[in-house]
């Protein structure tokens, strides 16, 4: 959560409390306000009420005498050193009367002297009105007021200027074993259950509130019930009617599972980014030792086609001599052999562009610039029957493959990257089936409302759950010879065709995987 976002949260919540939330100093002279009352008052800001008395306000009280029996009550609260609840009636200009519960505390500065008064009054008309003989409503609404200032959301303190806790709601209690807000009163962030070097730097930054007179907002490391946490405090400095700070109010939000969340996010992609970089170098490594093996192959052919018409005469001087001593070749088997030079340069070219043009498209797969280039519209049905045809079987392996269509689609992608998906799945489980000694492979086709699928499954079991939670994380292998990046692959080819690859146990203990197609 952003600094700019705790604050809009802050004044949300502050403006949404429901209740009149004020504070005023020893001479019953208001020191500030929230939205609530500020409105009641009629009043345009907050701000306004700073300075004024409750007899300033004669559009709100009818008489002296109202606003008189107001300044008792605070009177008798910051007297009486301890807070206390009230019911209170206020009789307005026009002869409407207004009923209040509320909540009002005593403040202390350091030397636990009563210094001005906290209350939030709750108007209880409504109530008043249907519950006039229920006996228990001040029991509801003590309740409620209470909830307020021990209730809310994140951890609400307030501390004098030698950092002593003046209060705290309940959140911030429990965080540190206490039972109520009421048992951190009078003790000190040394005190509590901090770790003496968290203790310390709340100390620092109250300080810095209170020296610089200015909110802040930062990040303290902390110790909740018991474990290490993060949270993102504002602090706020508290002042009288005279401009002196006498402490720090402070909202500090648990975002610890944030930033776990946020630590999470950043490994992830950092993983990503070493999966995208090895496949790459991997696909370059062989687009490299497949060149090798062609350029030897256009050398050979080029000598022989250099050579060949000098062998043809050789061989047909030898021929009208009696001299071959082999069954004889006819014209039309040494045309033919003549031509094989130039269609293997052919071919070799042929291999050449492929593998550019295969290199080109992974490349672009896993760097994630994929554009509409490489996307064409492709038949399901089509690239599977083409990918088993051309995969290089070893004896009867391919009888091992059983594949069923369930109904033919059009995806979006490009089929050189799909073949590779596939080559990828049969690989793996044909090295499943092998180790187990037993199992098959089915492939079929899902037609569905919002989405296509393709099916693959193996049968050679002994697949827990436990195995296929991380398999798409990458340079994560059960085979001995592999780089445990070919999931990790599959995942990013597919979601480059804006779908994406699972996998599920199935029956038992056998593996299926789900790749996903949008509708076109």
């Amino acid at each position: 959560m952003t600094d700019t976002s705790l604050l809009q949260n802050t004044k949300f919540i502050l403006k949404n409390i429901p209740g009149h939330i004020y504070w005023l100093n020893r001479d019953n002279v208001y020191m500030g306000c929230n939205i609530a009352q500020a409105k009641s008052y009629g009043l345009a800001s907050p701000l306004d009420i700073v300075g004024k008395r409750n007899r300033d306000f004669t559009q709100f009280y009818a008489t002296a005498e109202e606003t008189e029996k107001v300044d008792e009550v605070n009177e008798l609260v910051m007297s009486s050193c301890r807070e206390q609840i009230f019911e209170e009636t206020v009789i307005q200009p026009n002869g409407d009367l207004k009923y209040f519960i509320s909540h009002k505390k005593p403040l202390f500065n350091e030397h636990n002297k009563v210094i001005g008064l906290l209350g939030i009054s709750t108007n209880i008309i409504d109530i008043k009105e249907r519950e006039k003989v229920a006996h228990h409503t001040q029991q509801q609404l003590e309740m409620i007021l209470n909830n307020i200032i021990y209730s809310l959301p994140g951890h609400l303190y307030w501390k004098d200027v030698n950092g002593i806790y003046v209060g705290c709601n309940d959140a911030q209690a429990r965080s540190l074993g206490l039972n109520n807000g009421q048992e951190v009163i009078g003790k000190t962030d040394f005190e509590l259950t901090w770790a003496a070097g968290d203790a310390k730097k709340f100390r620092e930054n109250d300080l810095k509130v209170m020296n610089n007179r200015k909110a802040i907002t930062m990040e303290e490391s902390a110790i909740f019930n018991g474990k290490p946490s993060i949270v993102l405090s504002q602090k706020f400095p508290l002042k009288n009617d005279t401009e002196e700070v006498f402490g720090i109010l402070g909202i500090s939000l648990d975002i610890t599972e944030q930033k776990n969340t946020e630590a999470a996010l950043k490994a992830a992609h950092e993983r990503e980014a070493e999966i995208r970089r090895a496949i790459t170098i991997l696909t370059g490594s062989m687009a490299h030792d497949l060149r090798n093996p062609l350029v030897v192959a256009r050398m050979m052919s080029t000598s022989m086609k250099k050579y060949f018409d000098s062998l043809v005469a050789g061989y047909r001087s030898a021929r009208a001599e009696n001299l071959t001593g082999v069954e004889e070749l006819t014209d039309f088997q040494i045309d033919y052999l003549a031509k094989i030079p130039d269609k293997l340069l052919e071919l070799i070219d042929q291999m050449n562009t492929f593998i550019d043009d295969d290199l080109k498209t992974v490349s672009h797969a896993v760097s994630g610039s994929t554009s509409r280039e490489d996307l064409v519209e492709c038949r399901i049905n089509s690239c599977i029957t083409k990918a088993i045809n051309s995969y290089p079987f070893e004896g009867n392996d391919k009888a091992l493959v059983e594949w069923q269509s369930g109904g033919d689609f059009v995806f979006k992608g490009n089929s050189v990257l799909l073949y590779r998906i596939i080559f990828n799945l049969l690989k793996n489980a044909l090295y499943q089936i092998k180790k187990h000694n037993k199992g098959k492979i089915h492939i079929t086709t899902e037609l569905k409302e919002d989405v296509n699928i393709l099916r693959f499954k193996d049968t050679a079991g002994d697949v827990t759950n436990e195995a296929i939670s991380n398999l798409f994380d990458g340079f994560n292998t059960t085979k001995q010879e592999g780089t445990g990046i070919g999931l990790a692959f599959c995942k990013l080819t597919m979601q480059s065709f804006s779908g994406d690859i699972n996998c599920q146990v199935v029956e038992n203990d056998c593996i299926e995987f789900m790749l996903n197609f949008p509708k076109i």
